[in-house]
């Protein structure tokens, strides 16, 4: 989708809102954070590495590495926790609602789980705290075992550019905005795969300091993945990479 098209999105879909019709429109941020990238292909998240996504929803696991993010301490308290559930829906909850949230209360480093099995973590963050006003440690979710989402001190919630196309919508982006700290050259890799795995687009770029980059005319149907990956393509050490991916979703007819 060129930016033109996705521009008369964002218009359509804001009338849509104004005319309290949101529940045919949705329009999503996704950020993503890659503190020290180097020449290793990662996700574009704060911890690093590759997630293992899940193949079969489970239950997700919430907790910190500080005792004071828990409820009544001095750091996190309640936390909005978005997913999907294991038919990439949002558990049953409002038709106008992308994904299942949940609100959870922080039990420091002893883990709290979501209401229902999930095979999705989409997003964390912090809706209430204490004095500190986010979380004092870094709040982690797995499911299986697999981390998935991080939140670290200071952030308020997770960054991370995957995304899963919810059922029963569609999934427009035009633009992949990132800002690179170092004067190398480094690659973004963005796959679209679909639920049985078959991978649909791999566009690659290589870019210096700055990218505004289209990302295709690929809309995201129900159950597709889009996943987001980084390295660095030459010189040494490690710099920050920050990532924006805006996106509309619209409402399937029934």
């Amino acid at each position: 989708m060129d930016a033109e098209a996705f521009e008369q999105l964002q218009m359509v879909a804001a009338r849509q809102e104004n005319e309290n019709r949101g529940d045919e429109w949705r329009q999503l941020t996704i950020l993503g954070e890659a503190p020290s990238l180097g020449v290793s292909e990662v996700d574009i998240q704060p911890q690093g590495g590759m997630t293992v996504l899940p193949t079969a929803a489970g239950t997700l696991s919430i907790a910190s590495d500080d005792l004071n993010d828990t409820f009544g301490g001095t750091g996190a308290n309640v936390l909005l926790i978005q997913g999907l559930d294991e038919f990439y829906g949002n558990g049953g909850q409002s038709l106008g609602q992308l994904f299942y949230e949940e609100v959870v209360l922080m039990n420091g480093t002893t883990p709290v789980t979501a209401s229902i099995p999930l095979l999705r973590h989409q997003l964390m963050r912090v809706i209430a705290a204490g004095p500190v006003g986010t979380s004092v440690g870094t709040i982690t979710s797995d499911i299986g075992g697999d981390v998935q989402l991080v939140i670290r001190p200071g952030d308020g919630q997770s960054k991370s550019t995957k995304l899963t196309c919810p059922v029963g919508w569609i999934g427009y982006s035009a633009f992949l905005v990132v800002n690179w700290a170092a004067s190398q050259a480094a690659r973004i890799n963005c796959r679209i795969t679909l639920p049985n795995g078959t991978i649909v687009a791999n566009i690659k770029t290589d870019f210096e300091r700055s990218l505004e980059n289209r990302l295709g005319a690929n809309p995201l149907t129900g159950g597709t993945d889009l996943r987001c990956t980084a390295f660095r393509v030459g010189g040494g050490g490690t710099d920050p990479l920050d990532v924006i991916l805006p996106f509309i979703f619209r409402r399937l007819a029934a």
